[in-house]
Order: C-alpha cells, then sequence, then structure tokens
C-alpha cells in the first residue's frame, strides 16, 4: 500500500503469504502494479478518483489455489500470466 500525496491510500501489490523460515515470515507477491500510484487531478473529498497503477500478475500460482479448485473456482490462465496477459487495459 502506498500514500498518495494527497494523502489516500492505494493498494500496489497483493502478496501471498507462503510460511515460515525460522522467526522469518515469508511472503512472495501475487500481482504488483505496473507503475508508481498517482493522483490524476482533484483532492481528497473532491470526487475526483486517485488513478491507481494497473495491478499486473507475478506469474505465481497461489499456494491457495489447489483449495479453490475444490470449491469449484478455476483461476484463469490469464490471470496468472506473468507477461501482461490482461491486456493494455489491465483489470
Amino acid at each position: 500500500m502506498e500514500r498518495t500525496a494527497d494523502g489516500r491510500r492505494l493498494i500496489t501489490r497483493i502478496t501471498e503469504v507462503l510460511g515460515l523460515e525460522g522467526d522469518v515470515v515469508v511472503t512472495g507477491d501475487l500481482f504488483m502494479s505496473s507503475a508508481p500510484a498517482r493522483v490524476d487531478g482533484g483532492r481528497a473529498g473532491s470526487g475526483v478518483p486517485a488513478r491507481a497503477a494497473e495491478l499486473r500478475p507475478c506469474g505465481i500460482r497461489p499456494r491457495f489455489a489447489p483449495e479453490l479448485e475444490l470449491m469449484g473456482v478455476t483461476l484463469p490462465a490469464l490471470l496468472l500470466a506473468n507477461d501482461g496477459g490482461l491486456g493494455a487495459g489491465g483489470w
């Protein structure tokens, strides 16, 4: 999460907790922003939304994916592609 110049907070990455190695928490990024977050005009409360950088897949299959599949949820291959497989528009 990053804070913009006007004080808003924007999600810049989605990270999965993978476990512990001793006393160290091991994480892996699933999605990261393609560019720094920025605000396109406006101020907090002005009704002009902050423009966040697009979140792009890192190409890592989440460790919880098999649990989702047991519940009938399949993650699309494009969602896991690290080549910007979501297209130029991202989400």
